[in-house]
């Protein structure tokens, strides 16, 4: 689960964290951490997915220093709230992703104004059918009844390709897991382009050319994905196996060097 940066800390804490901690927000978040263990689940929460609070994206957020103690005040504050009934701790979502995005091709957190906008333009031309094939959508709603599917199931491939698209790249890095749903990216890419640039569109005096890029799936020979160091096939997930399957961060020298 992750922890909305956010809705903890609404407002820039530019005179200590006590007026500006949304204590509700903590409440609630332990109200559903409780809720989880009581169903016999473990919780691995995340403190950060590519994203910023509005605050901290207004000044230049990662780029500036300021940013880490003021994401270290955070997690502090989480933590110190809800540790006691947490098992495991991601910091950061997906960071190689972060990396390649920030460093690599300056897409910085925060995201784009018009991402929204182009989600919604998504969302309103994608065939249901499109995302009803997706492997992810079919693993989970094949676990529940059909009444329980979640829309998000549908809305995640659509929310992941707005963000690709809205940047306009010409390669995207992925391993062999996320292909299928970049090349729904390209699909929905072709079909905005058609609809909205296409010959049907010129005909009724529209503009002609293109909306998006189609990106291109760029898969590294070698490193693309972090193996279990007990299982060296298995990629590497947020759900925890034995210790023998990782390296923990608070492992002496010598339960390493074993």
């Amino acid at each position: 689960m992750g922890v909305d940066w956010s809705r903890i800390m609404p407002k820039q804490p530019m005179d200590g964290l006590k007026e500006i901690v949304n204590v509700a927000a903590l409440e609630r978040y332990k109200w559903i951490i409780h809720r989880v263990r009581s169903y016999g689940m473990k919780v691995i929460p995340t403190l950060f997915h590519h994203s910023l609070p509005p605050w901290a994206r207004a000044y230049g957020g990662w780029k500036l220093e300021r940013t880490i103690g003021y994401f270290m005040d955070f997690t502090r504050v989480v933590v110190g709230s809800v540790s006691n009934v947490v098992d495991y701790w991601v910091t950061f979502n997906a960071p190689h992703v972060f990396c390649l995005l920030t460093y690599c091709a300056d897409a910085w957190p925060g995201g784009h104004p018009d991402a929204l906008e182009l989600m919604g333009l998504l969302s309103s031309t994608t065939p249901v059918g499109w995302l009803n094939r997706m492997i992810q959508f079919k693993e989970k709603s094949s676990k529940v009844e059909d009444k329980n599917v979640r829309v998000t199931l549908l809305l995640s491939p659509i929310q992941m390709a707005s963000d690709i698209l809205i940047y306009q790249f010409d390669f995207v890095p992925v391993d062999e897991d996320p292909k299928q749903p970049l090349e729904l990216t390209r699909e929905m890419a072709e079909r905005d382009n058609y609809l909205y640039r296409g010959r049907k569109w010129m005909k009724m005096g529209g503009k002609g050319g293109t909306i998006c890029k189609r990106p291109v799936p760029l898969i590294p020979p070698a490193g693309v994905q972090v193996m279990f160091l007990s299982a060296s096939l298995s990629k590497i997930s947020k759900s925890p196996l034995s210790d023998q399957s990782r390296i923990n961060l608070r492992d002496p020298k010598d339960t390493i060097a074993t």
